[in-house]
């Protein structure tokens, strides 16, 4: 399967969380490693845009939680 012409990605996750106000989730960071070869940077972080832009979860949850995103590049 192919995704914006890469192999596959992994994506890894940390989540940071305020003991003192019941354990609550502050910070979520994604770290996606894509795999393929000829992938371009640029063409990934707009995909990745589109992709927070129209996803409800983040957007309901955006100016209560940091989320921090990361795309690193690996050839297969």
């Amino acid at each position: 399967m192919q995704w914006w012409g890469a192999d596959s990605i992994d994506i890894e996750t940390d989540i940071e969380r305020n003991e003192e106000e019941a354990n609550k989730v502050t910070k979520i960071s994604l770290h996606y490693i894509v795999y393929g070869k000829n992938l371009e940077l640029y063409q990934l972080q707009k995909s990745l845009e589109l992709a927070v832009k129209n996803c409800a979860m983040v957007q309901s949850v955006k100016d209560a939680i940091d989320i921090v995103e990361m795309i690193e590049i690996r050839d297969k």
